[in-house]
């Protein structure tokens, strides 16, 4: 954006924005225990006992667990893999609200080092990089309140990058690795990588996920692992919610919106703009199909250029967010090296169009205020209004896959995009 220019209102805006994210994130998390953090905590007082068949997905017991633990909170374990148990266990010793501020510390650490790797990586200043993590807004306000993940495993996503860059290609593939078996997110990396035939972070990233899977097969034994195989990664895939509410705009998805538009339910939508479930079940997959061969077009003219690979990078990711069965505004962390990347790119390229356009739907991704167009859910064909969203990553998308192509080496001397 042009006024990001100026340093005065840069840091004017880190200010102020650094003060939106402490004080209605993490103050609050230090205070009270409330949100997601319940299920994550319990997850690492179980594993800490080292049970041999815990029914982890008995939405009923694990409810039980949570109150056991003086948490008079709603919540379950599902949809999370096994794995998530161990990252929670290092919690076990403390008190939930002990635990919930030690997480608030670690995740404003690492909050600060994600700017600080992405200022490298990128080769921004710090002020543009810091502008970056805090314009994720409500997503980072909600991650430091609820104690989510998603600030580590961003950060994880970009150490690993940086390493990468600086030639240590083991210890990258450990860091993209070690969030695989807990949150998928940073396997989409491995699509380039694979490409570039980085065999060796592939190796260490494999054999990470391995043995933390492994780890997680000798604490909770198979069942718990093969459940999660049959019935809950399945269910969760098709957003099949247990405990939640499928049609609910909360999820901002596509098939949460084709739900909504065509799928009657006696509870949940009584009254769809068009009852006629045979549209949901014909327009997701041809949906998803053309995104993806959208990006897939873009990514193999890429695979041409070096000066295009940061868009190998940065478009699956981007995709993957767009087309998931079911996001929270906290998920939206993992965009900052994807969007930094595609960002990156736009100003090496000149296409200052489409780099301005980015910045204010990510800015609009972050900050719109998604309360006032929840009066539009279950209004016909204005339910559309309500997905607010999910349509800025639409958009996202489409710049990304709408890009021009950069001048080949040979054709310019322009320098290329770091990748």
């Amino acid at each position: 954006m042009w006024f990001l220019r100026y340093p005065a209102v840069r840091l004017a805006l880190i200010a102020i924005l650094g003060a939106h994210a402490i004080f209605l994130g993490a103050v609050p998390a230090t205070q009270k225990v409330g949100g997601d953090f319940p299920n994550y905590y319990t997850a690492g007082k179980i594993a800490a006992r080292f049970p041999s068949k815990a029914p982890l997905y008995d939405d009923a017991w694990y409810q039980e667990q949570i109150h056991r633990e003086g948490l008079n909170i709603s919540g379950k374990f599902s949809p999370f893999p096994p794995m998530t148990a161990l990252l929670c266990m290092p919690l076990a010793p403390f008190s939930p609200l002990t635990a919930l501020r030690i997480v608030t510390v670690i995740n404003l650490l690492f909050a600060i080092l994600a700017a600080e790797l992405l200022s490298r990586c990128l080769l921004i200043s710090r002020q543009e990089s810091l502008l970056l993590v805090l314009f994720s807004g409500e997503g980072l306000t909600n991650c430091f309140l609820l104690g989510q993940a998603y600030i580590a495993v961003s950060l994880a996503v970009i150490l690993g990058y940086y390493l990468y860059l600086r030639g240590n290609k083991a210890l990258a593939g450990v860091c993209l690795g070690f969030f695989v078996p807990i949150k998928y997110f940073p396997a989409v990396f491995m699509i380039y990588f694979a490409w570039k035939k980085e065999y060796l972070l592939l190796l260490s990233s494999g054999l990470t996920a391995a043995l933390l899977t492994a780890a997680s097969l000798g604490l909770l034994g198979w069942e718990i692992h093969k459940q999660f195989l049959t019935s809950v990664l399945g269910n969760h895939l098709l957003s099949n919610l247990s405990m939640q509410n499928p049609y609910s705009t909360s999820f901002q998805s596509i098939d949460g919106l084709f739900r909504r538009l065509f799928v009657t339910h006696a509870l949940h939508n009584p009254k769809p703009w068009l009852a006629y479930p045979a549209a949901y079940w014909a327009l997701k997959p041809t949906l998803l199909l053309v995104l993806t061969l959208m990006t897939l077009r873009v990514l193999r003219k890429a695979m041409k250029n070096p000066s295009s690979h940061p868009l190998i990078l940065a478009l699956p990711a981007i995709l993957i967010l767009v087309v998931a069965p079911a996001t929270s505004t906290y998920n939206f962390l993992l965009l900052w090296l994807p969007l930094g990347l595609l960002m990156k790119y736009f100003t090496d390229t000149k296409q200052n169009g489409r780099l301005q356009l980015t910045w204010i739907l990510y800015m609009l991704l972050g900050f719109i205020p998604y309360g006032l167009f929840r009066r539009f859910d279950g209004q016909g064909v204005l339910t559309l209004l309500a997905y607010p969203r999910l349509f800025l990553m639409l958009g996202l998308l489409a710049i990304g896959t709408g890009v021009k192509d950069a001048p080949c080496p040979q054709e310019s001397e322009a320098a290329p995009a770091s990748s």
